[in-house]
C-alpha cells in the first residue's frame, strides 16, 4: 500500500510539473488570411517563437499566466494576456500598418534611400559597440526535398556561441530525425549557409563558394543601387523599407528588401535572394532566399527568426541531371546572453550522430540526445506543415535521401543503378563493381603498344601490402620484338622517419627516353592502336634501382634514385594497330650504348603540373640526373628538366568559378659527355590531345637538342564573355572561354638530331572552350609556321 502511495505521489508530481502548451494562429485582421513568420515574444523574458508558413504557432511554458507580444513588419504590434491553462486555441488578429510613401524633395536627384543607407553603414560599429560575445538557445528545423517531395525532416535544440574573431559554434543537444536518415550525419549542416547566427551588416557572405558582397558593406555603393519603397510607423517609430538592386549580373550579389529602423538606423529585417551572379558549377536554377527578423535584446538588434531556403538542379552537361533539390531551414533564437565568458575549448567541440564512444581519437565530438516523436511533439515551438507531418509518417529506413533523387540526362539510368549498388555494401570491388564481375579482372591485365615492341600483353599486380612492406610486379610478352619484359619491386615504409620509404626495383624492357612526359603509357598505346603516330623514342633498358622517398610536409616532396642501367638501341617495327596498319613508321634513333649509372633527384613542389587538375593550381616538378664514371658509368653528364606553373585569379575574384591566369615555364639542359638518348625535347600534342604546356602544333621531336626554354600563358575567362553579351545558353552550360599563347626556343649544339629548328623561335596562339560535356576542351590554334590546328584536352572542372 505504501509503495502504491509513493508511485501515485510521484505520478501526481510529474503531472503537475509538466509545462503548459498553447496552440494558436495569427491572422490579418482585415483580410482574415494567415500571417507567416510573426515574431511572438513572452514579455519579460528572452523566450519566444514564430508562426509557421500557415500562420500557426505553439507556446510552451511552465508559467500559467503570460503576456505575449506579436510583431511583424507591416502590422501594428499587438500584446495580449493569456492563461495557458484556460485557453484551448488562440486566434490573434494583427492590424495592417498605415503606410506613408516617401516624398521626393523637389530638385533632389538622389533617392532618399541613399542617405538612409549611408547613415546605416556609418552607425554599424556604433550599434555593435561593446558586443563581444553571445550565447543563445536555438531551435532549428531542416527540411530536405527532392523534386517537390519531402525527403528528410530534422529538428534540433542547440546552444549557440558567438565570439568576436571566431566562427559561430553550435552544439546540438537533442535532435529528432525522420526515420530514413537517423543513422547518418545528413541532418547536421544541410544548409549551404553553414551558419545560424548571421549579421547582414557584415561586408560579405560565403555562399556556395562565392564571396557575396552584402547591401550594407562598407563599399556598398560600388555594387548596389537603392530605392526607398515606403516608410511605415511602428509604435511611435518609423521603419524604412528599401529595395536593394545589384548593379552587376556577373558579380555575386543579393537583391530584395531590407528594413531599417529610424532611431539607431539598425537593421530590422531582411528579405533577400541571390542575384544572377551567384553561380555554382554544374548547377542550374540555383536559388537562395533569406528572411531574417531581428528584435531588440538590451540595446542590440539580434536575430529572433531566420529562414533560409536553397534550391538547385544538378546538371553535368546534360549527361546526368537531377530534379530540383531544396533545403529549407528555420531557426528560432531565444534566451540570449550578452557578453558571457566563453572558453576557447567550446570552439573545439563538434556535434556528430555517429560518434563511437570507444574511439578516444574523437574526444571532441558530442553526440546529441535522440528525441522520440512524442518528445519532439511536446517541445516543438513552430507547428509542422501538413507535408512535414506526412514525411514523418511515410519516410522509413528504406527511403534514404539519395534514393529519392530523380535522375535524368543521357546517363540518368546508369546513375540510378549506381545509387542502388552503392547501398549494396557487400558487393565490394570499388569502382570495378559497377563494371560487372568479368571487368573486375581488367586491373590485373598489362597492355601496351608502341613501335619497337608492337603489342605487349601480360599480367600485373600492384601494391600487395604485407604490413609496412609492399610488393609490385608485371610481366608481358612483346609480340613484334618476340621478347619477354618485366619488372619487380619491393618497398618498405617508415612513416615517422625523415626517409619515410625505401624501394628497390629490377626492370628489363623497352622504355621511352623523354624526361617528364605527361602521357601515361596506356594513352600512347591507345593512340597507336587507333592508327596514329607513336609519341616517343625508345631504348632497351636493363636496370636495378634503389629509391629513397623524403615526404616532407606537403607541398614539398623529394625522391632520390640510385640507378645502374645498361642501355641498348632498339629498331622500329611495323605498327600493330586496328587502323592504318601500313602507315609509315617514324625511325627510332640509334643511341650511344653502354652503362648509364647515375643519381637522379626528383622534386615536386605544390601540385604536379603534368597531372590532371580538377582545379588549376600552382606547382613544379624537377628532375636532375648526374651520371659519372665514379659510378661505373660510360657517360659523364648532368641533365636537368623542370616544368612549373603559377595560377592566379585575375578579376571577379569573389566568384566561386573566377577567371584566372595560368603562367607556365619549362626548360631543360644537358651538359658534358652524353648520348642522343639524353637530349631534351618539349612536350607536344599526343595526336589531337594537347593539355596545357604541350605544344599543339608540333610533332614529336620536331624540336630537339641539348637546351630548351618554353613559356606558356593562358587566361580562362570562364563564362564572363557569354554573360556580357547575353549568350545565356552557353552560360547555363558552364562553358569556359580560353585564350593563350606559347613560345619555344631550342638549342642543338651537339646536333644529334639535325632539324634546323634551333635557328628560330617558335610560337603559337589559340582560342579554346572548356567544360564541354563537363570535362572536355576544344582549342583552335595558329602557329608561327602559318598552320591551323584543332586540339582537344581535359578541362578543369572548378
Amino acid at each position: 500500500m505504501k509503495k502504491c502511495f509513493w508511485l501515485l505521489l510521484l505520478f501526481s508530481f510529474e503531472l503537475f510539473s509538466q509545462p503548459y502548451k498553447l496552440n494558436g494562429i495569427v491572422l490579418n485582421e482585415d483580410t482574415k488570411e494567415p500571417i507567416p513568420f510573426v515574431n511572438i515574444r513572452i514579455i519579460g523574458t528572452t523566450q519566444g517563437t514564430s508562426s509557421n508558413p500557415e500562420g500557426k504557432f505553439v507556446i510552451i511554458s511552465e508559467k500559467r499566466n503570460l503576456k505575449l507580444a506579436f510583431t511583424s513588419v507591416g502590422f501594428k504590434k499587438f500584446s495580449v494576456d493569456v492563461n495557458l491553462a484556460a485557453s484551448e486555441y488562440l486566434k490573434i488578429g494583427l492590424k495592417p500598418e498605415p503606410i506613408n510613401f516617401a516624398e521626393i524633395v523637389i530638385g533632389r536627384t538622389e533617392d532618399p534611400a541613399y542617405a538612409i543607407i549611408r547613415e546605416a553603414i556609418k552607425r554599424k560599429k556604433q550599434n555593435h559597440a561593446g558586443l563581444n560575445s553571445l550565447e543563445y538557445n536555438l531551435y532549428s528545423k531542416n527540411v530536405l526535398t527532392s523534386s517537390g517531395e519531402v525527403a528528410m525532416v530534422s529538428e534540433n535544440y542547440s546552444t549557440g556561441y558567438f565570439k568576436n574573431e571566431k566562427r559561430e559554434k553550435v552544439l546540438i543537444k537533442s535532435i529528432h530525425i525522420s526515420e530514413n536518415e537517423k543513422k547518418s550525419n545528413l541532418a547536421i549542416g544541410v544548409s549551404l549557409l553553414e551558419r545560424h547566427y548571421f549579421d547582414f551588416t557584415e561586408n560579405e557572405l560565403e555562399l556556395a563558394g562565392n564571396k557575396v558582397y552584402l547591401p550594407l558593406m562598407d563599399d556598398a555603393f560600388s555594387y548596389y543601387d537603392y530605392h526607398l519603397i515606403k516608410t511605415a510607423q511602428t509604435n511611435d517609430a518609423h521603419e524604412f523599407h528599401i529595395e536593394v538592386i545589384p548593379k552587376s549580373k556577373i558579380q555575386p550579389l543579393l537583391e530584395g528588401v531590407i528594413v531599417i529602423e529610424d532611431s539607431t538606423f539598425s537593421l530590422r529585417r531582411v528579405t533577400l535572394k541571390a542575384g544572377l551572379g551567384v553561380r555554382v558549377p554544374f548547377v542550374n536554377d540555383f536559388t537562395a532566399e533569406f528572411d531574417q527578423k531581428l528584435e531588440q535584446f538590451e540595446k542590440y538588434w539580434l536575430p529572433a527568426y531566420f529562414k533560409s531556403d536553397f534550391s538547385l538542379k544538378m546538371n553535368f552537361s546534360n549527361l546526368i541531371t537531377t530534379g530540383t533539390i531544396s533545403t529549407n531551414t528555420i531557426d528560432v533564437f531565444t534566451e540570449y546572453k550578452i557578453n558571457p565568458v566563453i572558453p576557447d575549448s567550446i570552439f573545439k567541440l563538434q556535434s556528430s550522430l555517429t560518434k563511437d564512444e570507444h574511439d578516444t581519437t574523437r574526444k571532441f565530438l558530442i553526440k546529441p540526445e535522440i528525441l522520440t516523436r512524442v518528445q519532439i511533439d511536446s517541445l516543438r515551438p513552430i507547428p509542422l506543415t501538413l507535408n512535414e507531418e506526412k514525411a514523418y509518417r511515410d519516410l522509413d529506413s528504406s527511403k534514404k535521401f539519395i534514393t529519392q533523387l530523380k535522375f535524368g540526362g543521357v546517363f540518368g539510368g546508369l546513375a540510378e543503378d549506381a545509387v542502388k549498388k552503392e547501398g549494396n555494401k557487400s558487393s565490394g570491388g570499388g569502382v570495378w563493381s559497377y563494371l560487372g564481375d568479368g571487368a573486375k579482372y581488367l586491373r590485373f591485365v598489362k597492355f601496351d603498344d608502341n613501335r619497337v615492341n608492337g603489342i605487349s600483353l601480360g599480367g600485373l599486380y600492384d601494391n600487395l601490402a604485407v604490413g609496412a612492406a609492399s610488393f609490385s610486379g608485371w610481366a608481358s610478352y612483346a609480340f613484334a620484338r618476340k621478347q619477354a619484359e618485366g619488372s619487380i619491386s619491393a618497398s618498405y615504409s617508415f612513416p615517422k622517419l625523415f626517409i619515410n620509404k625505401i624501394e628497390v626495383e629490377y626492370f628489363n624492357g623497352a622504355r621511352n627516353t623523354q624526361m617528364l612526359n605527361p602521357y601515361i603509357p596506356i594513352l600512347n598505346a591507345a593512340n597507336i592502336l587507333l592508327g596514329f603516330e607513336d609519341q616517343h623514342n625508345y631504348l632497351l633498358s636493363k636496370q636495378f634501382k634503389i629509391s629513397l622517398y623524403n615526404g616532407f610536409r606537403l607541398p614539398f616532396n623529394l625522391k632520390t634514385d640510385l640507378i645502374f642501367e645498361k642501355q641498348y638501341s632498339l629498331a622500329e617495327m611495323k605498327y600493330q594497330s586496328i587502323l592504318r596498319k601500313n602507315r609509315v613508321v617514324r625511325a627510332n634513333p640509334q643511341i650511344q650504348e653502354g652503362n648509364d649509372n647515375r643519381i637522379s633527384f626528383g622534386i615536386k613542389f605544390g601540385k604536379n603540373p603534368q597531372e590532371f587538375q580538377a582545379k588549376a593550381e600552382s606547382g613544379m616538378v624537377l628532375q636532375l640526373d648526374i651520371s659519372n664514371p665514379l659510378l661505373g658509368s660510360d657517360f659523364n653528364y648532368k641533365r636537368v628538366r623542370f616544368i612549373s606553373q603559377i595560377v592566379t585569379k585575375t578579376f571577379f575574384k569573389e566568384l566561386f568559378i573566377a577567371p584566372y591566369l595560368q603562367f607556365g615555364i619549362e626548360g631543360g639542359a644537358v651538359l658534358s659527355e652524353f648520348g642522343a638518348q639524353h637530349s631534351i625535347t618539349p612536350n607536344v600534342a599526343l595526336n589531337i590531345y594537347s593539355p596545357f604546356q604541350s605544344f599543339k602544333g608540333l610533332s614529336p621531336y620536331e624540336f630537339n637538342g641539348d637546351k630548351m626554354l618554353a613559356l606558356h600563358c593562358e587566361h580562362n575567362w570562364r563564362t564572363v564573355p557569354f554573360q556580357s553579351i547575353g549568350l545565356d545558353f552557353l552560360t547555363d552550360l558552364n562553358i569556359d572561354a580560353i585564350t593563350g599563347f606559347s613560345l619555344l626556343k631550342n638549342w642543338n649544339e651537339k646536333n644529334f638530331y639535325s632539324t634546323g629548328n634551333d635557328k628560330k623561335v617558335y610560337w603559337e596562339a589559340y582560342l579554346g572552350f572548356g567544360k564541354i560535356l563537363g570535362v572536355g576542351r576544344l582549342d583552335f590554334c595558329y602557329t608561327s609556321n602559318k598552320a591551323f590546328f584543332t586540339r582537344v584536352a581535359l578541362s578543369v572542372i572548378l
